[in-house]
C-alpha cells in the first residue's frame, strides 16, 4: 500500500466466497517503511486473517477499504488458502514472513529468513516473494533472490515471484532478496516465505500417483491481442482430474490469454491436490510523443514534427494522416497530423486525440504593462520581431474572472505598444489606472486570418496613499511565473514638474513604502512606484529598429489635486502639425488676440521621463527632436502674471515615426 493519509489507516478486508457468502475482517499493520516514489506519505504491508471465510475452490472476490483513494493507494493483494490432504504421504510445512521495505532509489534490498528448521531434505521445495510498483518503463525484469538462488521475473504493478528451490535437512536460515538491477525503480518488498514437503518426519498416507507434463506455453505475441495459451498433459490412477485456473477456467488446457500469471490446481477422486502456476508475456506497449513541434508561417508550409517512439520491439514503421513515412515530418501546412507505429511484431499504436500533433499560430507574450506619464491611461508593450510577417496584434483586458475581451487592434507596421483608452465599452470595467489594477493578454492574427492561444496575462500596479504610507495591493504578476519584481522604488516629483527622484526601496515581495518627507511636500509633490528587475522591452516599428528602451513598470500617480491634465478643458488651444512626425513639427499657439510672451515647452515619454524642454516666447514655433520612434507628450505650461495671456497647461499626445 502506498498511503497518502497521515499514517497507515485502519483498513477492512470484504472477502466473498465461491458460495458468494462475505465476511468483513479487520486488517492490521504487518510493517511499514517511506515513501516510494509518488510523494505518498508512506509505505504499508497488510495482514488479514480470513480462514472463517474460505468454503473450497473457487473464485474469491476481496474488496479492500479504509483509504482515501484505494484504487491508487492499494497496490494488490495475495490470498493464501492451506488445504489439508488426509491421503498425503508428505508433511507440508508453510514458512511466511511479512513487513515492508521500500525503496526510491532502486536500491537492492535483502533479508534473511529465520525461526524454522528443515527436519529432512524435501523432495518438493518452493520460495516465494511479493513485491509491488515495479515500472516496466524502466525495465522488463527485476531479479528476486529465493532462497540465495537468483532468478529474472517480469515487472508488474504487483508481482508474486515463486520458483523451486533446494532445501537441506537441518538448514534454519534461507537467503531472500530484491533488486531492481540498477535501473533506479522504486519498490515495495512485503512478504518472503517458503513451502516444502518432507516424508521422513511424519507418516502420512500416500497420494495416488498424478503425473502432469507441460506440453506447451504460448506467449502473447501480438501485443494487445489476447492470444496465449498453455497446453496441459496429464495422466493420474485416481481419474478423472478437476482442473480450476485461476481465470475461472475448468478445462485441462487454457486459451485466449492475455499476458499475465495463470495457475491451475489438478484434483484427483482421492482429493490429492497438484498446483502449477505459469506466466504469459508479451513484447512492451508502443508509446508515442511529439517531443518538438515547430510552428508553420501563414501561407506556409514550414511546419516540423519530431516524434519519439519508445517500447515495442524496433524497427518501427511509421505511417502519418498525410501519408509521410518518417520518423520525423517537414514542410506542413496548419493542421492536425496523426502517427500509427508498427513494430516488428506487427503491434500497432495510434496517436490518441489529445496526442495529435497541430501546427498552428504561435503564441505571443507580452514584455510588460506600465501607466503612461500622465496616470491617464494603461500601455501594454511587446517585442513582435519574431512574428514577422504577421497581420495584427489583438489586446485582451479582463472584464470579469477569466473573461477577455478585446480593448485594441495594433496592426503590425505600427509601434508594437497600446495605450488603453476604452472607457465605457466594457463599463464599470474602465481600465482606468488611478481606480485599480487591470490584467491584459495579447492575441495574434496572421495574413491567413488564424488567431493564435492568448498570452499569460501581466497586472499593472495600482498605488494607493494613507499618510504618507503607500501601498500597492496586487504585486506586478506575470500569469504562471515566479515574481519578476527584484525590489519596489517608491519616486516622488517634488513640485509635480516630471523631475522624479527615488525616495524609498522594498523587496519585490512587499506592498508598502513610506516617504518620509512626505509632509514636506504633500502639498506640492506626486508619487509613484515603479520597478526594479531584467526585464527590458523595445517595442518597434517594422521599418525601423529604432526604438525606445522601456525598463520599469510604473504604477498611477498619486497626488493631492487632481491626477492628469486634459487639453480640452485647458485655457490655452494649441495644434501640432503633422502628427504623427518624423520629429520636425510645427507649434503652433491659437489663442487670438491674447499674448504669449513666455512660457515652457516640454516632451515626456509614456514613462514620464523628460525627453525635451526649452523655453518659448513665439506663438508658432518650429521644434526638431531626436528621439526614438514612440509614443509622447508634449506639454506647454504658461505661468501667471503675464499681462494679455491665459495661464494655464495644455497637453497633446503626439507620434514620432521615422
Amino acid at each position: 500500500v502506498s498511503y497518502t493519509e497521515a499514517g497507515p489507516p485502519p483498513s477492512t478486508v470484504a472477502i466473498t466466497n465461491p458460495a458468494t457468502n462475505t465476511s468483513n475482517v479487520n486488517s492490521v499493520v504487518a510493517g511499514t517503511s517511506g515513501s516510494k516514489c509518488w510523494a505518498e506519505a508512506g509505505s504499508a504491508v497488510y495482514r488479514a486473517e480470513v480462514t472463517s471465510a474460505i468454503s473450497g475452490n473457487g473464485n474469491y472476490i476481496l474488496n479492500i477499504s479504509g483509504f482515501t483513494n484505494p484504487a491508487w493507494e492499494v497496490d494488490g493483494a495475495t490470498l493464501f488458502i492451506i488445504y489439508k490432504d488426509p491421503n498425503a504421504n508428505y508433511q507440508g510445512s508453510l514458512v511466511i514472513w511479512d513487513g515492508a521495505m521500500a525503496t526510491s532509489s532502486g536500491a537492492d534490498l535483502s533479508q534473511t529468513g529465520t525461526g524454522f528448521n528443515v527436519c529432512s531434505t524435501p523432495g518438493t521445495a518452493r520460495a516465494f516473494a511479493i513485491s509491488s510498483d515495479h515500472q516496466d518503463n524502466t525495465a522488463l525484469t527485476h531479479t528476486t533472490t529465493l532462497n540465495g538462488a537468483i532468478s529474472n521475473f517480469p515487472n508488474n504493478m504487483f508481482s508474486y515471484d515463486e520458483a523451486p528451490v533446494t532445501l537441506t535437512s537441518g538448514q534454519t536460515t534461507s537467503a531472500f532478496g530484491e533488486s531492481a538491477g540498477g535501473t533506479g525503480d522504486c519498490y515495495l518488498w512485503g512478504v518472503m516465505g517458503l513451502y516444502y514437503q518432507t516424508t521422513n518426519c511424519t507418516v502420512c498416507s500416500p497420494c495416488p500417483a498424478t503425473s502432469v507434463s507441460i506440453d506447451s506455453v504460448k506467449n502473447n505475441s501480438s501485443c494487445t491481442l489476447n492470444n496465449g495459451a498453455v497446453y496441459l498433459g496429464a495422466s493420474t490412477t485416481a481419474g478423472p482430474l478437476t482442473y480450476n485456473w485461476s481465470n475461472g477456467a475448468t478445462t485441462q488446457d487454457i486459451t485466449g490469454l492475455f499476458s499475465g500469471t495463470y495457475s491451475v490446481t489438478i484434483k484427483d477422486t482421492t482429493n490429492c491436490i497438484t498446483a502449477y502456476s505459469f506466466n504469459i508475456s508479451s513484447p512492451a506497449n508502443i508509446f508515442i510523443s511529439f517531443d518538438s513541434i515547430t510552428t508553420v508561417s501563414c501561407n506556409g508550409a514550414n511546419g516540423v514534427i519530431h516524434a519519439m517512439v519508445t517500447g515495442g520491439t524496433p524497427p518501427y514503421t511509421y505511417n502519418w494522416s498525410n501519408t509521410a513515412t518518417t520518423q520525423n515530418i517537414t514542410g506542413l501546412a496548419y493542421g492536425n497530423y496523426t502517427l500509427k507505429v508498427t513494430d516488428s511484431n506487427g503491434c500497432i499504436t495510434i496517436s490518441s486525440a489529445s496526442d495529435k500533433a497541430t501546427v498552428n499560430v504561435a503564441t505571443p507574450s507580452i514584455c510588460m504593462v506600465t501607466v503612461d506619464s500622465l496616470s491617464q491611461y494603461n500601455v501594454i508593450l511587446w517585442d513582435k520581431t519574431a512574428f514577422a510577417p504577421t497581420d495584427s496584434f489583438i489586446v485582451y483586458r479582463e472584464i470579469g474572472v477569466n473573461n477577455y475581451k478585446p480593448v485594441g487592434v495594433v496592426p503590425y507596421p505600427v509601434l508594437s505598444l497600446f495605450i488603453d483608452t476604452v472607457r465605457t465599452k466594457y463599463f464599470p470595467n474602465t481600465g482606468n489606472p488611478n481606480n485599480g489594477t487591470y490584467r491584459y493578454k495579447l492575441g495574434v492574427h496572421d495574413q491567413c486570418g488564424n488567431a493564435s492561444a492568448l498570452s499569460p496575462y501581466h497586472n499593472t500596479i495600482y498605488m494607493q496613499n494613507n499618510s504618507g504610507t503607500f501601498s500597492w495591493p496586487q504585486l506586478y504578476t506575470i500569469e504562471s511565473s515566479a515574481n519578476p519584481v527584484t525590489s519596489y522604488v517608491l519616486m516622488r516629483d517634488d513640485n509635480s514638474t516630471g523631475n522624479w527622484q527615488a525616495v524609498n526601496s522594498v523587496a519585490g515581495t512587499l506592498q508598502t513604502a513610506a516617504d518620509p518627507s512626505y509632509t514636506t511636500f504633500q502639498a506640492t509633490a506626486s508619487w509613484r512606484v515603479a520597478t526594479q528587475w531584467s526585464i527590458a522591452c523595445t517595442p518597434a516599428l517594422v521599418k525601423d529598429p529604432a526604438a525606445e528602451n522601456f525598463i520599469s513598470s510604473r504604477s498611477n500617480i498619486f497626488k493631492s489635486t487632481a491626477v492628469g491634465m486634459n487639453e480640452q478643458n485647458s485655457p490655452l488651444l494649441m495644434t501640432v502639425s503633422p502628427n504623427p512626425s518624423s520629429g520636425t513639427f510645427a507649434l503652433q499657439m491659437n489663442n487670438g488676440s491674447l499674448l504669449i510672451t513666455d512660457y515652457q515647452l516640454s516632451i515626456f515619454n509614456v514613462l514620464g521621463e523628460k525627453v525635451y524642454s526649452t523655453a518659448m516666447n513665439d506663438r508658432s514655433s518650429t521644434i526638431r527632436l531626436n528621439v526614438p520612434n514612440g509614443v509622447y507628450f508634449l506639454r506647454v505650461s504658461v505661468p501667471l502674471g503675464q499681462p494679455n495671456t491665459r495661464a494655464g497647461t495644455a497637453v497633446k499626445k503626439i507620434i514620432i515615426h521615422k
